[in-house]
């Protein structure tokens, strides 16, 4: 998600989307969110971006966290969060005890 939202919940319009999304695809992003008043944007991206992307439009924040917050893709076992996440556990693992 990228934007600005009011005081009362409401999602604005934003500008550079083409280029946020460009990005978000080179990433690797599949599914993102943007202001419903970005909609007409889409238009200026390539098409098969827009195959490839799945692009959500919102207008306030609770249809934000409902699209962000459920049915999230689930890690695997086992696995860390980040990549900044697993080298402070690989460095706690290390570090001697203090006994």
């Amino acid at each position: 998600m990228t934007g600005e939202v009011t005081l009362r919940g409401r999602v604005l319009a934003v500008g550079g989307l083409r280029e946020k999304l460009l990005a978000a695809a080179r990433a690797g992003v599949r599914i993102v969110c943007i202001p419903e008043a970005n909609r007409r944007d889409l238009l200026e991206l390539p098409r098969p971006l827009r195959r490839r992307m799945q692009v959500v439009t919102v207008s306030t924040v609770d249809e934000l966290f409902g699209h962000a917050l459920s049915g999230g893709a689930r890690r695997p076992a086992g696995r860390c969060r980040s990549r900044r996440h697993e080298v402070r556990r690989q460095c706690s693992s290390t570090r001697p005890s203090a006994s």
